[in-house]
């Protein structure tokens, strides 16, 4: 395929998306006021992260009712991204908890959404499970 023809694809299968996403999100209030109010409680260095999820990422999170470890790193990530300098921290849970969705996805991809962070490196090991 060459570049051209590339191109022309990937425009297709955006335009698809597109419709997609536009089809199946539904309940998004467009006007400016709204707009800013999703805004400023995305931002808020509290709750923001947690509200991003279960507005924009319900999805992933099946269900409203949080887990003790949700509970937990809704409170804890936030914390750590107050913080001045970098936190060492591990936190175990069983398989299934929505480690992986919730921190190395989510919590990243709200970090660059705030433009909290710039730069986000994900390590991980799971030879054992390969």
């Amino acid at each position: 395929m060459k570049n051209k023809e590339f191109l022309k694809s990937l425009s297709a299968i955006a335009d698809q998306l597109r419709r997609t996403i536009e089809a199946e999100v539904v309940g998004f209030e467009s006007t400016p006021a709204a707009i800013a109010e999703r805004r400023a409680k995305v931002f808020d260095p509290l709750g923001g992260f947690e509200y991003f999820v279960y507005t924009y990422f319900l999805h992933y999170v099946h269900t409203e009712e949080k887990s003790q470890l949700h509970e937990f790193l809704f409170t804890r990530l936030p914390e750590i991204l107050r913080e001045p300098k970098g936190v060492p921290e591990a936190t175990g849970a069983p398989r299934g908890e929505g480690k992986s969705t919730l921190v190395t996805q989510l919590f990243t991809l709200y970090c660059i959404v705030t433009a909290q962070k710039h730069y986000c490196v994900i390590v991980m090991d799971s030879i054992d499970q390969a």
